[in-house]
């Protein structure tokens, strides 16, 4: 059997760059009329639907296809800094992420990947970018690039430039089937006119800035999230109370709880704050809550706005993200 040939004009993906990005810019390179010829060279199934490489790893078995073992690619790298993984990591139990990176390393087809996109940008309608990082890749790479970063629930603001993020004219449903490259949308023409807001001193918009920053530095970091040291650290917070007592355990109760929490609660994770929840809705603490039900209901709600909710949590739990891997590591070592 011939060996399948890689492809040569394939890009080495820039910092942060998704990899639709990078499939648009393969489809510039290889001079390709169509799409469907795109399609084809990369995943052999003129079908493809593209909206499934935003943010996710999908469809990476075919990467040995895309570039040899000389580049230094491999499609672990691309998981780890081209798609969402690594702020999925902080909602994906362990055994999930053992799956993907298994699916990845045999070359396995597996549609348990697609699960990054509900729980990252579920709610993303179109493409967003920060024109001062696209100013700067035009100056910097001849051409700028559609980012993971930007494209996650709940960012407004570029995390770099403290500007807010803009909604490209490329929707969600154009990119299920094109394949359009930022160096197209994103002209030096359009961005030399835009004046990009800047994020006042409002708490609000302050914390949508501690936002943007705490998500970039989850795509850098978010890969030594674990699971079992942040139980621990829910745990220290909330068992001192005694309220929360089912077989479920505190972690579930304020994961589940955390979206309600925000809509009426403005301060961190403290003693008053565990203890007014409990009383808004006391349910919730009862020895009744049986561990099946309980189960449900949080796979139910934690694909919708999670990782705002998430972040908000490991934030009060340690003050900034990398105040609470910090303290994280201390326990995972001990």
């Amino acid at each position: 059997m011939e060996k399948q040939k890689v492809l040569p004009s394939f890009p080495t993906p820039y910092p942060d760059e998704s990899l639709y990005s990078v499939f648009c810019r393969y489809h510039v390179r290889s001079g390709n009329a169509r799409y469907t010829d795109t399609a084809m060279d990369l995943f052999g199934n003129w079908q493809y639907a593209f909206h499934s490489s935003v943010t996710t790893p999908y469809r990476l078995e075919f990467a040995d296809r895309w570039f040899s073992k000389k580049s230094g690619m491999t499609a672990l790298d691309l998981m780890k800094h081209n798609t969402g993984y690594p702020i999925y990591c902080i909602s994906g139990y362990s055994w999930e992420r053992k799956r993907m990176i298994r699916c990845i390393s045999s070359g396995e087809r597996d549609s348990f990947l697609w699960r990054i996109h509900d729980f990252v940008s579920i709610t993303l309608s179109h493409l967003r970018y920060c024109p001062e990082c696209a100013r700067f890749e035009w100056k910097e790479y001849g051409e700028p690039y559609w980012h993971v970063t930007p494209q996650i629930d709940g960012m407004e603001y570029c995390p770099v430039h403290g500007c807010r993020l803009l909604e490209s004219d490329v929707s969600m449903q154009d990119v299920r089937r094109q394949l359009l490259p930022a160096s197209a949308v994103l002209t030096e023409s359009r961005l030399i006119h835009m004046s990009p807001r800047a994020a006042s001193s409002s708490p609000v918009e302050q914390a949508g800035l501690d936002y943007a920053r705490d998500i970039s530095w989850l795509q850098r970091h978010g890969e030594q999230y674990d699971n079992h040291a942040v139980s621990v650290l829910i745990s220290q917070a909330v068992d001192p109370y005694h309220k929360v007592r089912s077989d479920v355990g505190p972690y579930f109760f304020l994961l589940y709880n955390l979206d309600m929490i925000i809509r009426f609660e403005k301060d961190n994770l403290c003693p008053d704050f565990v203890e007014r929840t409990l009383q808004k809705y006391p349910a919730y603490g009862s020895d009744r809550i049986n561990k099946t039900w309980t189960w449900q209901t949080y796979e139910y709600n934690r694909a919708y706005a999670f990782i705002p909710m998430k972040v908000q949590l490991l934030r009060a739990l340690g003050g900034s993200m990398e105040g609470f891997f910090s303290k994280m590591s201390v326990i995972s070592t001990t």
